[in-house]
């Protein structure tokens, strides 16, 4: 079997991810949430700790180029993080599938264009292992025969390969990068532990709000005795705050309302004066 027919057959093994998408999406979509909101899950044994932390990576860094964003947006993000090197496959699928939201037909696309997008690395790794599997028959040197394939790359492969996955690779590593800049900062950056708790909360009720666990009305939960807003995951939307069992604007109509006397705004959340100057 040549490489181009050994390439087809394995890139149409991977059609059954279509089906691990769904299996992935029913059973394990519940208990997953319950891990990001509770912190607890019914899944502990199915979910190590390493996977944990990956699908948090994952979450923390890249659900908002999926959630509420167009088609294409989430098409893009799915066929790069699928194309692109050194991303495990089965955490960028069990995340696509239980946190991103993405419907299943656009995940179907993404599949198909993913296994002709990574077509062509798949070819030049059939041909590195046919050349390795040679040089080991005829006694020859193994890392001669390796590179000797890469030199012997068709142009077309070549354009491929950098167009689709190594372009990829620099957009997710890239990013992935990025996200861990952003949090080495946030943790040296000067700041009360207070400010960023109600940050992290302020996140956390946006993110209930769009899974409908947080109702346009409702209140927010308050951390130790302050005001916890109400965020709209969308913009333009009103926000509420509570402060001593009384609810006040803060957007109305595009004219800002002052707060309550002792309460002063920062970064959208209403927190007492004297917080904020222990900040």
């Amino acid at each position: 079997m040549g490489a181009i027919k050994g390439a087809l057959l394995m890139k149409s093994i991977e059609l059954i991810n279509a089906a691990v998408f769904l299996v992935y999406r029913r059973f394990y979509a519940a208990g997953i949430k319950d891990l990001f909101e509770k912190g607890e899950t019914s899944l502990s044994r199915a979910i190590p700790p390493l996977l944990r932390i990956g699908l948090s990576h994952l979450d923390g860094g890249w659900r908002h180029w999926v959630l509420d964003q167009p088609w294409w947006k989430q098409l893009l993000v799915m066929v790069a993080m699928q194309t692109s090197f050194y991303m495990d496959d089965l955490i960028t699928l069990l995340w696509l599938a239980t946190r991103s939201e993405v419907s299943f037909a656009l995940y179907c696309v993404a599949l198909v264009l993913f296994i002709g997008a990574d077509f062509a690395r798949k070819v030049l790794q059939m041909e590195t292992l046919l050349a390795a599997t040679d040089a080991l028959s005829s006694g020859g040197n193994i890392l001669v025969e390796y590179f000797k394939a890469f030199g012997s790359m068709p142009t077309w492969q070549a354009v491929c390969i950098i167009l689709f996955s190594v372009s990829s690779t620099v957009f997710v590593h890239g990013h992935n990068l990025f996200i861990i800049f952003n949090a080495v900062r946030n943790c040296c950056r000067p700041g009360s532990s207070e400010e960023r708790e109600v940050e992290e909360r302020e996140f956390t009720v946006r993110v209930a709000e769009h899974e409908g666990h947080v109702d346009a009305g409702s209140e927010g939960a308050g951390v130790e005795g302050t005001q916890t807003p109400h965020v709209g995951h969308r913009a333009g939307r009103a926000q509420h705050g509570v402060q001593n069992g009384g609810v006040f604007d803060i957007e109305n109509g595009g004219q800002r309302d002052r707060p309550p006397e002792g309460v002063e705004l920062v970064h959208g959340v209403s927190k007492p004066a004297d917080m904020t100057q222990r900040g």
